[in-house]
């Protein structure tokens, strides 16, 4: 396993990223936040991670986040491509949602970037965002 945490890129226009510390569950989570209003520029809404790999090979992508009444719909995507289902975050109260599984791809020694893209929002959604806690890759069973 192994943990991802500088960051790449990130949405521009209508755009708002921060860090900050929520209180969720009786618990103090540090967390990334992005809230976005309408159309990018540039493409899908997105925060885009750099993941180191100990080795080549398959591995899953596993966040933590933060679900609630501001949180979007979220997808793992590679060059334009979706790598699995996108997750609605979307609660009617603020959760924890650990080791949520996005998709996996084959990354080189060393890693890569780790792009999750806000795909859509739940209509009972007052604003699409999303908040990430931890994201952790972990290998993938031969």
């Amino acid at each position: 396993m192994t943990a991802c945490s500088p960051m790449d890129s990130c949405s521009m226009e209508r755009a708002t990223l921060a860090r900050r510390e929520d209180r969720v569950e009786s618990q103090d989570l540090r967390v990334l936040s992005l809230r976005a209003e309408g159309a990018d520029r540039f493409g899908q809404r997105h925060i885009a991670l750099l993941c180191g790999a100990p080795q080549s090979g398959g591995w899953r992508v596993l966040p933590e986040a933060v679900a609630g009444t501001e949180a979007g719909t979220v997808q793992l995507v590679h060059q334009e491509k979706a790598m699995g289902d996108a997750v609605d975050l979307c609660a009617a109260a603020t959760t924890r949602r650990a080791r949520l599984f996005l998709g996996a791809w084959e990354l080189r020694e060393g890693g890569g970037t780790v792009f999750l893209n806000l795909v859509g929002r739940n209509p009972s959604a007052a604003a699409p965002g999303v908040e990430v806690v931890t994201l952790t890759l972990e290998r993938q069973p031969r």
